[in-house]
Parts: structure tokens; sequence; C-alpha cells
């Protein structure tokens, strides 16, 4: 039995293997192919042919290759640029290169138990029991990274999570104030507050944890103007004391917009007191 050990660029058309045409060739993407030919035969001329092929060990294409075509398709930036990256790209990209080196260990294992078979070192029973515990501890390692990365990933999205709830507390504590020079203050919370709801719905879309079941957006809910509230806090300094229900047309608006302010946003969470009046 002949061997044969030919390498082939990527590029190259293989019989039987699906083409993957307009592709760039990397650094380190060249595939081996091992062929073992039968014996020669005598043709019908009496002159000795060569043998057919009678095993092919074909090794599987780096993953660098399909890591650089992923690159692409996601839009990541390099160089100097990649400090933009999102988080949702830089995790899938870790995915990927987790998840390819446990599969590059179960490429080459198969190459190798490929090449045993050529080679007549285990039979076709042996070749078949190994391929197939092969592949068993490729896919549990697989699962395991997977787990690990939704852990990791879950961890992440609480953690933002919290984050987002000190957030709406800052707020409303901000607001509850009254104090116009609070604005800025304000300005920033609601853009951490933006950033923060933007990192977790790329968290929660990511693979690792859209089987947790999380939901894919934090709820701001509504605020006052810091407006409102300083008109509400300067109106109830005019209100009769003791709780007595004021007798003008002013004092009575004042009342009113208390009570609907209770009702819509709570007084206790921007550290507000109800006016007697409005209580009743």
């Amino acid at each position: 039995m002949k061997k044969l050990l030919v390498m082939l660029p990527l590029l190259a058309f293989i019989p039987g293997c699906a083409g993957r045409p307009n592709v760039v060739p990397v650094q380190n993407v060249e595939r081996a192919v091992t062929v073992w030919y039968a014996p020669p035969v005598k043709g019908p001329d009496g002159r000795l042919m060569p043998g057919p092929p009678e095993h092919l060990c074909l090794e599987y294409a780096s993953p660098a290759q399909r890591l650089d075509r992923t690159k692409l398709a996601l839009n990541v930036p390099v160089g100097d640029k990649a400090a933009g990256v999102s988080y949702e790209a830089s995790e899938s990209l870790a995915m990927i290169y987790s998840v390819s080196e446990i599969m590059q260990f179960g490429h080459a294992a198969l190459y190798r138990l490929c090449e045993a078979r050529g080679n007549g070192a285990i039979n076709a029973d042996e070749y078949k029991l190994l391929f197939g515990e092969a592949m068993k501890n490729v896919y549990e390692l697989i699962h395991l990274e997977l787990t690990r990365q939704s852990v990791s990933g879950f961890e992440r999205a609480m953690d933002l999570k919290r984050r987002f709830d000190d957030n709406i507390a800052q707020t409303k504590t901000a607001l509850g104030q009254g104090n116009p020079k609070l604005s800025p203050r304000l300005a920033d919370l609601q853009n951490e507050r933006d950033q923060i709801v933007k990192e977790y719905e790329a968290a929660a879309a990511s693979p690792a944890l859209k089987s947790l079941g999380l939901p894919q957006t934090l709820t701001v809910p509504p605020f006052p103007l810091l407006a409102d509230v300083q008109s509400l806090q300067t109106c109830a300094r005019a209100l009769p004391a003791g709780g007595a229900m004021p007798a003008d047309v002013q004092g009575q608006r004042c009342v009113s917009d208390w009570k609907n302010f209770e009702q819509k946003y709570g007084t206790q969470e921007y550290g507000l007191t109800l006016p007697a009046a409005a209580a009743h």
C-alpha cells in the first residue's frame, strides 16, 4: 500500500467537500491530505497501473480562516480601531475562539484516528469505537464550555441589573430634592442608564444566555420633570397648616397636583412628604 501526503491550499477543490468560493487565503490554512493506494494492478495490455485509493484522511481547515470570516461578518475592526468593538461582538468572538479550540482538538484526534486506520494500527471495529468516543468527548467539552460562558454571561447581566436599579434610585433621590443645580447630575445619570441598558440588551441577546429566558431589556420607569417637583415643593409651603383644605383655587390645584403625583410616581420613593391636605 502506497502512502502519499499532499498539502492542499484552502481554495483547492476536493470531491465530496462543499466548496467556499471567494475565500481570502490567510496564514496557516493549508490542509494535509494523506492517501493510501492499493497495490498496482495489471492493465489489459499487461502493464502495471496505479492502484485505486483505498483510504484517505483529510485534515480539517485551521480555525484561523473561519474566525477571520466571522470577524468580517460581525464587522469587527482591527488595529487601533479594535477599542471600539461592542460587547456583543467581543463576547461572540470570545465564544467562537474557545469553542474552536475544542473543535480543533476533536479534528486533530479524528485525523490521527484516520491515520491509524490507514496504517493498519487499528481495525475497522476499533476505529468506529474510538471515533464515537472522540465525538462524545468533543460534545461534552463544548457543552461544558457553553455552560461556563452562560454562567459568566448571567453574572454580567445580573451585575448590570444591580447597577441599573442603583441608577434608578439615585435618579429619584436627585429629582426629589427639586434643586435646579442637580440638572447636570440628572443628565449624567441618564447617560449612564442608557449605556447600562445597551450593554444589558447585548448580554441578554448573546447565544450563551438566550436559553435562560432573561428579559431582553431593562424597563426605565417614568420620571417626573425636575421643574414639576420644584413647583410641588413651592406650592406646598403655602398650604394651610393642620391639613385643612385650602379655600383658594391655587391651593386646591396644588393639592390636586400632589395627589396626581402620589398616584403616578409615589412620594416616598422620591423622599417627598405628602402634604396633609392632599392625604384626604
